[in-house]
């Protein structure tokens, strides 16, 4: 199910698009055409290509940045009011725009790697090692490309609710916008602060060798839900999806199961429903257990009050009550879920009207706000 094997990655995926180097996790992985701010309050800005060059339009389908650049940072925002980023090849330049349109700053292409968060950038530089060869290290710069820190660290992930996961040698911790550490390098795996707690890993020994069991910690680095899961997730909406006997379930902060768990794949809550599958069936259940939707072939979250579905070979979006918002139809060939009031489907080729496929953005009502987005790397 190509569909929503990635949709709720939010926190930890980034899908690049031509031109651009960037990544969750550094290491793990010029124009001067101005454009004038919108007035939106909740401001996403939506990729497109238009004859072959990528810019911005905001959830009315009205231009933000001219498609006059080689390449986007990705199809869309992950928050609104977050910045966004257009490369340009033959200046060899990273160029940040804010939501609203306004450049912010240029960077080398070969020095940041990151999208901004929390007016963050992830930096990198060749500095010299103990042994007097040079290597790859990560820093932070500003909203203004100033360096918030110096390029130490091994590993850097963007921020998250105001905290960075980076590394040092084989420890990982948290540093915040300032670039303090704030947690220590004590874990062996971490990931990004949702909810206000982050699952973190740590090496366990046993008979079997040497393992990773994962719990979750607060923003003062305590430990609030033991390390006792084989796969732990974010959490969304008030729960986390976990596993420990190969079967899902969802906790609560107090690291409680919801019900039991006895689901063979989860997607995330979001709205008060999660996707869920068991015995070969598919459908939304709310935080009781109970089913909340009928079957459907695959789903995804809840974005906006809409989640999309596959219905055989036809999708189409439900709202919480699980009727249809918009019908399923066969016309398209993938959907997303909604990011603000825009939404990415792929639209199937139709030999009557001589349309190729192609990728749009659609509203909540199905009407099409940007048709041919042009490009073959959206999903991850």
């Amino acid at each position: 199910m190509r569909l929503f094997r990635t949709l709720f990655m939010f926190a930890i995926i980034t899908s690049l698009i031509t031109g651009t180097v960037s990544a969750s996790s550094a290491e793990d992985s010029s124009s001067d055409k101005e454009t004038k701010p919108t007035a939106e309050a909740h401001n996403y800005l939506y990729l497109i290509k238009k004859d072959g060059k990528y810019g911005y339009i905001n959830q009315s389908g009205k231009i933000v940045i001219e498609p006059v650049y080689d390449g986007g940072s990705r199809s869309f925002s992950l928050k609104p009011n977050e910045p966004v980023q257009v490369t340009d090849n033959k200046q060899k330049t990273i160029i940040y725009f804010s939501a609203e349109g306004t450049k912010l700053f240029e960077c080398p292409q070969t020095r940041c790697v990151g999208i901004m968060q929390n007016e963050r950038v992830i930096y990198t530089e060749q500095v010299e090692g103990a042994d007097g060869q040079l290597q790859k290290r990560y820093g932070y710069l500003n909203a203004q490309g100033e360096k918030v820190t110096e390029p130490i660290f091994h590993k850097a992930r963007e921020f998250s609710e105001g905290l960075a996961v980076v590394t040092i040698g084989k420890g990982s911790g948290y540093i915040n916008t300032d670039g303090k550490l704030v947690i220590p390098y004590q874990f062996s795996s971490a990931a990004n602060f949702s909810d206000g707690m982050a699952v973190v890993g740590y090496l366990k020994k046993s008979k079997e060798g040497v393992t990773i069991k994962y719990g979750f910690i607060d923003k003062t680095g305590k430990p609030v839900i033991p390390a006792r899961f084989n796969y732990a997730d974010s959490f969304t909406d008030g729960a986390a999806r976990v596993s420990s006997e190969g079967t899902y379930g969802f906790i609560n902060k107090s690291g409680e199961f919801l019900f039991e768990p006895n689901y063979t794949a989860v997607q995330p809550f979001s709205e008060g429903l999660a996707y869920v599958e068991r015995n070969g069936k598919s459908f939304y259940i709310d935080k009781q257990g109970k089913r909340a939707t009928m079957n459907v072939s695959s789903g995804g979250p809840f974005s906006n009050g809409l989640a999309p579905v596959q219905a055989g070979s036809s999708f189409g979006y439900i709202n919480p009550q699980g009727a249809y918002a918009i019908k399923p139809t066969a016309a398209y060939s993938y959907a997303e879920s909604f990011r603000g009031e825009l939404a990415v489907v792929e639209l199937r080729e139709n030999s009557k009207k001589k349309t190729p496929a192609m990728k749009a953005y659609i509203n909540k009502t199905g009407a099409i706000v940007w048709n041919n987005i042009e490009d073959e790397k959206w999903r991850s």
